[in-house]
């Protein structure tokens, strides 16, 4: 999601896959490029995981893009967000 004036990020759903035939890793979801980690999934060789969000996942600070980092040198990471932005009042 990317940065929207007066707007934040509500994320329901992660899904990653982790296309390495034999490294493990896990990825972070952040609150910006630098901000604190919202969430940290697990991303295990050749697979990966579905993370649904029953209560969305409120990114905490207003106008900023919501980022990822990857643990470890992995060749190819899939990962897609769903959610929506929302104003603020």
């Amino acid at each position: 999601f990317s940065a929207v004036a007066n707007t934040r990020n509500y994320v329901t759903t992660i899904i990653v896959h982790n296309a390495h035939a034999s490294t493990n890793a896990y990825i972070d979801i952040r609150d910006g490029v630098a901000g604190a980690v919202l969430a940290t999934i697990p991303l295990p060789a050749n697979g990966g995981a579905i993370v649904p969000f029953t209560i969305p996942l409120r990114q905490p600070t207003a106008n900023t893009a919501l980022a990822f980092d990857v643990s470890a040198a992995v060749t190819t990471v899939y990962i897609t967000v769903v959610g929506y932005q929302a104003k603020e009042a």
